[in-house]
């Protein structure tokens, strides 16, 4: 298949391709893993899970008087509970008095064990005759410091307090430890790792939109599927950036200061792509650009093709072969913010080549000789699905993407010779016509017209094919009824 020069301003780039240049108006045409972390549980070794206080030593029982019931000795350090502090001592277990006697008090009862924090010790034996008296109450451990941070990110809760009773248990939970989470942005914008895990590396990420490391790169590229039109899109909306800066592309010294807007898009084999920017309410231009596998897409060096043919609000199209597996990225730019629609369509290689568009509204003279413009290509379809016959010269191919549902009047007019007009279905730039009727094949000279039903934001292509070899200057027009 043959590709033409084109001076339009839009590119698209490939992956490990070389830029191929799309370049001059015809002049013909009239219009122009997160980190481990501290883990959570880790407050301290001994004692409660995050250092948590070892809780009350209990209450050592009743006594009475009967001697000096002992100390209830001290509760055993909390061990190192992190930062809990010791746990204080059991406090005497009060003082028995001479009750005269009475056997032997008993036991003060195990204070309990502090979690990890050792055994309190036996209250002692109170002395001759009653009950021991009161153990006292157990200092408090101290309160736990923060369990330490959780993850990445996030501080772990108090470890909570031990629970108050002869036993103190485990010193409680040491509380949630915090949404774990991990790094909420880009850190570093070259170095190859997509840091917070959104999907996006370096330039790629909006957490990099200022860096100057990201000059020249476009950015946060969506990805586009074959057969795909978006609408309502902004070069000053959601997931535009404004890296590339005049004079930013390889293909063309003009100047594009205003924010651009990416798309991404990954070849297959026998693939030819086609796109169109529609919908305009001022003057934006359209760029293929191509970076090696893997690298990031650069607009001083990989601009592959482009489209800018217009300085007004009318579409611009190009169109590109692509290899498989290979990376491509669509670039609008212009000189400020501005709306647009754009549609992305795949064709089989060696069809018809619809690197031109047209509008509802205009008029546009153009020509089917071989190497008078990039969309005309040399006998590539022969068999027409709503025709008989064999068209064996070349044909023009023009993308045509209503915004409003419709009645659309195609006039093909100024013939030399038998030229033949047909309406395509957008998925494929093939012999395939829209409908039965969606062709206009009248006898030599006479003008050809059809009409047809459109929907709004779907792609059709217009073609022309010559009969018996015919290749002529022609005008081509579109009215909305």
């Amino acid at each position: 298949m043959l590709r033409y020069p084109l001076s339009v301003a839009l590119v698209l780039c490939a992956a490990a391709l070389g830029c191929t240049t799309l370049v001059g108006i015809d002049g013909e045409y009239e219009d122009q893993a997160p980190d481990a972390g501290l883990d959570a549980s880790a407050g301290g070794t001994g004692g409660a899970a995050s250092g948590g206080a070892s809780g009350n030593a209990g209450t050592a029982g009743s006594s009475g008087k009967g001697g000096a019931s002992g100390t209830g000795g001290a509760s055993g350090s909390a061990g190192s509970s992190g930062k809990g502090g010791a746990s204080g001592t059991g406090g005497a277990s009060g003082s028995a008095g001479s009750s005269g006697k009475g056997g032997t008090a008993g036991t003060a009862g195990i204070a309990g064990s502090a979690g990890s924090s050792g055994t309190a010790g036996n209250g002692g034996t109170a002395g001759n005759g009653g009950t021991a008296g009161n153990g006292g109450t157990a200092g408090n451990g101290g309160t736990a410091g923060n369990g330490g941070t959780a993850g990445n990110g996030g501080t772990a809760g108090n470890a909570g307090s031990a629970g108050v009773g002869a036993s103190a248990g485990s010193s409680g939970t040491a509380g949630a430890a915090g949404a774990g989470g991990g790094p909420t942005n880009e850190s570093s914008c070259a170095d190859g790792i997509d840091e917070d895990f959104d999907g996006r590396t370096d330039c790629f990420d909006l957490d990099c939109h200022t860096n100057k490391e990201c000059d020249g790169y476009c950015s946060d590229a969506a990805t586009l599927a074959c057969d795909t039109v978006v609408t309502g899109q902004s070069t000053g909306g959601q997931g535009s950036t404004q890296h590339i800066a005049p004079p930013a592309y390889g293909c063309t010294s003009a100047s594009y200061p205003g924010p651009e807007r990416a798309f991404k898009f990954t070849g297959a084999a026998g693939q030819n792509v086609f796109v169109e920017l529609y919908g305009l309410n001022v003057n934006l231009s359209l760029f293929e650009l191509n970076p090696s596998t893997g690298a990031q897409c650069s607009a001083a060096t990989t601009c592959g093709t482009w489209s800018d043919l217009f300085t007004d609000s009318r579409p611009e199209a190009l169109g590109f072969n692509v290899q498989a597996g290979m990376d491509y990225y669509v670039v609008v730019d212009g000189a400020a913010a501005a709306n647009f629609s754009l549609s992305l369509q795949c064709s089989t290689a060696g069809g018809c080549f619809p690197v031109r568009a047209i509008r509802a509204g205009q008029t546009i003279i153009a020509s089917s000789v071989v190497g008078s413009g990039p969309n005309v290509t040399d006998n590539n379809l022969q068999i027409y699905t709503c025709s008989a016959g064999m068209y064996t010269g070349p044909e023009t191919a023009w993308m045509f993407t209503p915004t409003t549902s419709g009645n659309y009047r195609v006039d093909l007019t100024g013939l030399e010779c038998d030229t033949d007009l047909f309406i395509i279905k957008g998925d494929n730039c093939s012999g395939t016509c829209l409908g039965s009727t969606t062709v206009g094949k009248e006898y030599g000279k006479k003008p050809e017209t059809v009409t047809f039903a459109a929907v709004a934001n779907t792609t059709y292509y217009i073609v022309t094919d010559g009969y018996q070899a015919c290749a002529t200057p022609f005008t081509l027009a579109i009215t909305q009824l």
